[in-house]
């Protein structure tokens, strides 16, 4: 789902997820500033844990973003296989007919 904003396309989401939270979703003004104390003490407790909160979201982040990677590179490399198996099936006869449908020219008998 998109608007337009000050001559800009800003898209809000895929519109089956904004039909879903519109259908049977929750949405309360204000929760954002809510228990912000308690997330400040959690974060504290981390952080005498010696959990350091950077650290982790850094980590996930580059996991992330490695996995993201390879099945990306998996999909390219499904991708140019197939592409290359399609080439490998055209005949000879295939490329005639082809051809002749290019040029205009029928050689067939």
């Amino acid at each position: 789902m998109a608007a337009n904003w000050r001559g800009c396309d800003v898209a809000f989401g895929p519109e089956q997820t904004i039909a879903a939270v519109l259908d049977h979703g929750n949405i309360v003004a204000g929760t954002i500033e809510q228990g912000i104390e308690e997330a400040r003490e959690v974060m504290e407790r981390l952080d005498r844990l010696d959990i350091r909160f950077a650290d982790v979201a850094a980590r996930l982040e580059r996991v992330g973003v490695q996995q993201f990677a390879e099945a990306f590179d998996k999909s390219i490399n499904a991708i140019k296989k197939n592409a290359r198996l399609r080439c490998l099936t055209v005949s000879r006869n295939d490329a005639v007919v082809l051809q002749e449908l290019l040029t205009g020219e029928c050689t067939a008998s």
